[in-house]
């Protein structure tokens, strides 16, 4: 696994102000794609349903689905625009995404178990896991501990970086849900901001990916 960069500051709210300049660029793919994922997911975890098939099949979408906006974004960086399809790229990384997905699932439930805080900082720590299972090609485990690596030096500062995420899908509940939609990829594309600046961007466009200029 290649060295992990070296993070001198962590700068939020640079952050979210560069990802709402992308979001508008392509707002409309932003919003269907998040469309698709809140529809799919209240549909699949409805508290009314009993087949619980369906949770479990959500279980092996939203890993894709959730490197799919790290994709989206990634294109709207390179290109000023990106494709609806992109959306749909985390499938070609199907596996280390839906194993991270489940892991992170479960460490974050354990950890917001023991109360808030504990939550709180180990989403913290896993923050990039996501695209650098897309940019890098890292299988789930590297990405995981890669992301661990960058993080752990500013872990209350991330921290405080998903605490404001939670703090944002609230205020986005506040408007009958419908805020959510718009928070939750502006959210994302922060962090996808925050991936560019601490590990940079592969350049060139090649079959099934993007890879780095020699």
């Amino acid at each position: 696994m290649e060295k992990a960069p070296i993070i001198s500051s962590v700068s939020i709210q640079k952050w979210l102000r560069e990802s709402w300049m992308l979001f508008k660029q392509e707002p409309g793919i932003l919003l269907l794609a998040s469309v698709i994922y809140f529809v799919l997911m209240a549909t699949m975890n409805s508290p009314s349903r009993e087949n619980h098939s369906l949770s479990l099949f959500w279980l092996l979408l939203e890993g894709p689905l959730l490197v799919g906006f790290y994709a989206l974004y990634f294109e709207i960086m390179r290109t000023g625009h990106a494709n609806f399809t992109t959306f749909f790229r985390g499938f070609n990384v199907y596996v280390p995404a839906v194993v991270a997905n489940i892991l992170l699932i479960m460490l974050s439930a354990i950890g917001y178990i023991f109360f808030i805080l504990p939550g709180l900082l180990i989403e913290a720590l896993f923050i990039f896991t996501y695209p650098l299972i897309l940019e890098k090609k890292m299988s789930f485990w590297e990405a995981l501990m890669a992301s661990k690596e960058v993080t752990k030096s500013f872990l209350f500062e991330f921290g405080g970086f998903i605490l404001l995420k939670w703090i944002l899908y609230l205020l986005g509940m506040l408007f009958f849900g419908i805020g959510t939609i718009f928070v939750f990829p502006w959210f994302i594309g922060s962090i996808a901001v925050a991936y560019r600046e601490i590990f940079g961007l592969n350049q060139t466009k090649q079959e099934g990916g993007f890879n780095e200029i020699p």
